[in-house]
């Protein structure tokens, strides 16, 4: 049986906004209201297995479909270390040379803690560990979302950095006997 893995991007949160790195912030009014005016509700299959990352704003977008879901630790979004919660300008500042690498190179942490690369691993196991059949529904970041794309596509990790993961976008995974797929979202 196929593996139907529809991956969720959440909404922009005030911290986004604001140009900072991401925390661990709830999903606030703007978001709440962004995320049903996007119809994202209504794309969930009745039969779903509903999954979503840790964060604070994925537990309250999953809380918006008024059914459980099960919290996915390697949904999380990438640890940016002590960047966190801090503007962009602010770290470009202080680490530029850091901040440079950690945009061209696949390896290079984000504030000290994890890599594209760490991610990509991590999705990647993740994804061959699914074992779900059917329709799963995942609620997460852009980075996981990008990481699950390349290793669908057995990518490098410098794809990290040609995918554009916008808030509130749906894109659609499946696996088959003959491994995983990226279909367009439909």
């Amino acid at each position: 049986m196929t593996t139907r893995l529809q991956l969720f991007s959440l909404a922009s949160t005030p911290a986004m906004r604001k140009g900072r790195f991401p925390a661990d912030e709830a999903l606030d009014e703007r978001g709440r209201d962004e995320t049903i005016a996007a119809g994202l509700i209504a794309h969930l299959p009745a039969h779903a297995t509903l999954l979503c990352s840790p964060a604070a704003m994925a537990r309250d977008t999953a809380a918006l479909w008024q059914r459980p879901a099960i919290i996915e630790p390697a949904l999380a979004d990438m640890d940016h270390g002590h960047w966190r919660g801090r503007g962009l300008a602010e770290v470009a500042a202080e680490t530029p040379a850091a901040l440079a690498a950690w945009t061209r190179q696949a390896e290079a942490p984000a504030g000290g803690a994890e890599s594209f690369l760490q991610v990509l691993a991590r999705v990647g196991r993740w994804q061959e560990q699914l074992d779900y059949q059917g329709d799963v529904v995942a609620l997460t970041h852009p980075a996981v979302i990008r990481a699950a794309i390349l290793h669908a596509l057995n990518a490098p990790a410098s794809g990290f950095f040609r995918i554009e993961v916008p808030p509130l976008a749906r894109f659609e995974l499946r696996r088959s006997a003959q491994g995983w797929t990226w279909w367009p979202g439909i």
